[in-house]
């Protein structure tokens, strides 16, 4: 086997002094300081292209962006909603499926349920049970002919 011998010196001796003897050569630092301006004003320019691809003004009215006319928008849709919900009309003619007032359509659901006998749930109905009726839930099971203790079940 072939083994290269490894010197070891001191540090103080003179011949390695411990720290580096040579200094940064300012031309490669300022070389350096040019090229990455350089390359940070390029890729700048090119954010600054993407950003206006991106963003490109619109060819729509300035007179339909004015602010005043943004309200007459919101009341416009707002009459158009109200007279939907308050009026009769056809939503599907075809399958005869017609739209009623809101106000009407409350009283019919409310009278619908009236005649079923259904009404709001008691507290202990919505509290307990698992939303079954607390009649049934505390009725006691029917007695089985199996429901029997066995002899073996049964502590002497």
């Amino acid at each position: 086997m072939d083994q290269h011998p490894v010197e070891h010196r001191a540090e103080g001796d003179g011949t390695n002094p411990g720290y580096e003897v040579k200094d940064v050569n300012p031309r490669y630092l300022l070389a350096f300081g040019i090229v990455l301006v350089i390359f940070l004003t390029v890729l700048e320019a090119g954010e600054m292209g993407v950003y206006r691809l991106f963003i490109q003004p619109t060819a729509s009215d300035p007179a339909a962006r004015a602010p005043g006319d943004i309200y007459d928008v919101l009341h416009q849709t707002r009459e158009t909603a109200n007279q939907t919900l308050t009026s009769y009309g056809w939503v599907d003619a075809k399958a005869g499926v017609v739209r009623i007032p809101i106000d009407r359509a409350m009283d019919l659901v409310v009278a619908r349920d009236a005649l079923k006998g259904k009404g709001p749930k008691t507290e202990a109905e919505l509290n307990g049970h698992a939303g079954t009726p607390a009649e049934a839930a505390d009725a006691k099971p029917e007695a089985t002919k199996d429901s029997t203790p066995k002899e073996k079940d049964m502590k002497k």
